[in-house]
């Protein structure tokens, strides 16, 4: 043991601390993977969950415009009946 202190240059308490501290920090790293795996399911389900709310959208963007449209037809049906109505009228 003390040829190995010598050999890494420090004494018997460095050396145990810095085994404790090496083994401290392997117990944090070692669940990490893990934990990165449960975080890139979440990231997909919400980039899934963010592509269909970007598709909805687009449709309601669509559906919106496609009721403009009918809205101006309707009431250009409306000026024309109107003015069917009032020319049709005999004074």
């Amino acid at each position: 043991m003390e040829r190995l202190t010598r050999l890494l240059g420090v004494n018997l308490g460095q050396l145990l601390l810095g085994v404790a501290f090496i083994g401290s920090w392997w117990a944090t790293v070692k669940p990490l993977p893990e934990q990165l795996q449960k975080l890139n399911e979440t990231v997909s389900s919400i980039v899934t969950k963010v592509e269909i709310h970007a598709v909805l959208l687009k449709q309601f963007e669509a559906l919106t415009v496609e009721l403009q449209a009918m809205r101006k037809d309707i009431s250009t049906l409306q000026g024309a009946v109107n003015a069917q109505g009032t020319f049709g009228k005999k004074l």
